[in-house]
C-alpha cells in the first residue's frame, strides 16, 4: 500500500465522519481492511518459502 492509497482512505474516513454518517464510515473501514488483508505480501511470501525450504 502505498501514501498515496493511505491518504485516500483517511480523507474518505475524514469525509464519512465530518457529514455524521459514523455507519458508512464503520463500513467503509471494515470493507478496506478486507481488501488489505486478502492482499499478497512479495516479502512474507518469499520469506515464508525460504524459511519452509530451510526446514
Amino acid at each position: 500500500m502505498n501514501k498515496v492509497e493511505v491518504l485516500e482512505i483517511l480523507n474518505e474516513i475524514s469525509n464519512y465522519l465530518d457529514k455524521g454518517k459514523y455507519k458508512e464510515a464503520d463500513h467503509y473501514i471494515n470493507r478496506k481492511k478486507e481488501e488489505i488483508e486478502k492482499r499478497v505480501d512479495p516479502a512474507g511470501e518469499y520469506m515464508d518459502n525460504l524459511i519452509q525450504d530451510l526446514k
